[in-house]
């Protein structure tokens, strides 16, 4: 009987310690609208981590897309998210920002001079609604 109860009790605690360790995390997606015609629009994104500093998470390379691309990540509460394009000499983009239905920021891309990129970041604080 004893052990039965030791079990129960040691069963409770530890589940009790996985509610703590869940993250307060916010969907928020990107999405980028380029006119490009060459498979240079190179597109990075970050997350940030629990002590607030971001981290490399993905490459996404469209290429030969015109138009609309979109990329749907997680965010812990609190913390910004942050999307960096790096367009080489192809055409203009613009970057978009959303949590559910309503936009947070956007941002304007630039062509990149021959033999150079240009690069643009958007970034937000995210805070669950």
């Amino acid at each position: 009987m004893k052990a039965l109860i030791l079990l129960l009790a040691s069963l409770l605690f530890a589940s009790c310690g996985k509610e703590e360790l869940k993250l307060d995390l916010v969907e928020v997606k990107y999405v980028i609208v380029s006119n490009t015609k060459e498979p240079y629009n190179w597109i990075k994104y970050y997350e940030a981590d629990e002590s607030g500093y971001s981290k490399d998470k993905d490459w996404i390379i469209p290429g030969q897309v015109i138009g609309r691309f979109e990329k749907v990540v997680k965010v812990q509460n609190g913390q910004s998210a942050m999307l960096t394009v790096y367009n080489y000499q192809s055409g203009d983009f613009y970057i978009l920002l959303f949590q559910g239905n309503e936009r947070l920021d956007s941002i304007i891309g630039d062509r990149a001079r021959p033999g150079t990129y240009y690069q643009a970041t958007i970034s937000q604080k995210i805070i669950k609604k």
